[in-house]
């Protein structure tokens, strides 16, 4: 889904960049499921503590993976979608955001209705 959003957002000069977390020595399984899957998305890998990652791209970010940002030119962050995200909850946060019109800081999903935590 990510990697087709990005071809459809790239002429709104909206650029998508793929972000894993997993551990420095499982990084040949990462870019082995990304090249068997066809993502050709910019990717990076996590170096160092994810703790402070985490820290430093959203203070607020309790650490559910999946979870995405939208970032303005000067890496502020403006959209924050802790979960899953899916094309039709990205698309209107972002072409509003293109459009200059106010959006709301986050999106987070909480426990599935009906979980006990």
């Amino acid at each position: 889904m990510l990697q087709a959003l990005a071809a459809n957002l790239k002429p709104q000069g909206v650029e998508i960049v793929l972000v894993s977390v997993d551990e420095p020595k499982d990084e040949a399984k990462a870019q082995s499921f990304l090249k068997d899957n066809g993502i050709t998305l910019k990717s990076y890998l996590v170096e160092g503590s994810v703790a402070d990652f985490k820290a430093a791209i959203n203070p607020n970010w309790p650490g559910m993976l999946p979870a995405s940002f939208l970032f303005d030119r000067t890496a502020t962050l403006v959209h924050f979608w802790g979960g899953e995200a899916f094309e039709n909850e990205i698309v209107p946060v972002v072409e509003a955001f293109v459009a200059g019109r106010a959006i709301d800081a986050e999106t987070r999903y909480g426990l599935a209705p009906g979980k006990v935590e």
